[in-house]
């Protein structure tokens, strides 16, 4: 309980901290955005990388997110949950996306006295991408991140906090089942 108030708390900070563009609409999307679909609908993960990195160098790494990255995940979440799209096309397309989010965390270079902020989801949450991309874009103002990952152990944020004393925890629920599985 004390974790999410605290994510709340810090959600808001957040928020004022980083002025995103709106998420475009679907009769907005770029080309980038439908490329990456037609290849995922193919499972074309080499097609798929390569668009990104077309797309990453076009737009620059902040326009990236929000104008490919953001809409080509709702656009493949909604061809799933409206059964146009298998499981296994969500699954490969959003891991190359993922993927590619990593290679950049990766390759961000930031200063040793940067604040830390560590990123999460909360045990039972599988969906790791939006803090990924939330780290990018902390990175983006001089923040040094490090990504807990999804479900995590029971114990291991509390460890983690203690041993790296980050300035920051963001911590990540998209559904109410992280809530309703550790009360």
């Amino acid at each position: 309980k004390q974790a999410a108030t605290l994510v709340i708390e810090e959600n808001k900070n957040i928020k004022e901290t980083l002025k995103q563009e709106p998420i475009q609409h679907i009769e907005d999307l770029n080309k980038h955005v439908f490329q990456l679909i037609e290849k995922g609908t193919h499972c074309d993960e080499v097609e798929i990388n390569l668009i990104l990195q077309q797309a990453f160098h076009y737009y620059g790494l902040s326009n990236f997110l929000t104008s490919v990255v953001i809409p080509v995940l709702h656009e493949i979440g909604k061809r799933w949950e409206k059964g146009e799209w298998d499981a296994y096309q969500e699954s490969i397309s959003s891991m190359v996306v993922r993927d590619f989010l990593v290679q950049i965390r990766r390759n961000f270079k930031y200063r040793d006295n940067a604040p830390l902020v560590l990123g999460a989801c909360l045990p039972n949450e599988q969906h790791e991408i939006p803090v990924q991309i939330l780290l990018l874009q902390l990175m983006q103002l001089g923040w040094k991140t490090i990504l807990v990952g999804s479900s995590p152990a029971p114990g291991s944020l509390e460890s983690i906090v203690e041993k790296l004393k980050p300035v920051k925890v963001l911590l990540y629920a998209s559904t109410n089942i992280p809530f309703e599985m550790n009360p």
